[in-house]
């Protein structure tokens, strides 16, 4: 049986930066710890999603390509949880 993998792309632009992407880096360890291998995590730029003054949804993720708003660690840990479940 293969293992599901997911990957996320955090965009770390200066608006996402700002507004809490920054905060992802506290997580990469436990990340890695309960889903050894599973999870990719790729900071990225920018994902061009707060043009035209869209700042409101920042930061930004994409998880599996899908992209989701105001991202939190807590909020990624739940989706990872439900995709991947416990270990």
């Amino acid at each position: 049986m293969t293992e599901k993998r997911v990957t996320v792309e955090i965009c770390m632009g200066t608006t996402c930066f700002v507004l809490g992407a920054r905060d992802f880096s506290s997580i990469e360890d436990q990340i890695a710890l309960r889903w050894p291998g599973q999870v990719e995590i790729i900071p990225v730029h920018c994902m061009d999603f707060c043009r035209g003054g869209a700042f409101h949804g920042a930061p930004y993720m994409k998880v599996n390509h899908v992209p989701v708003g105001k991202a939190h660690p807590q909020l990624l840990m739940s989706m990872l949880e439900e995709m991947l479940g416990g270990k």
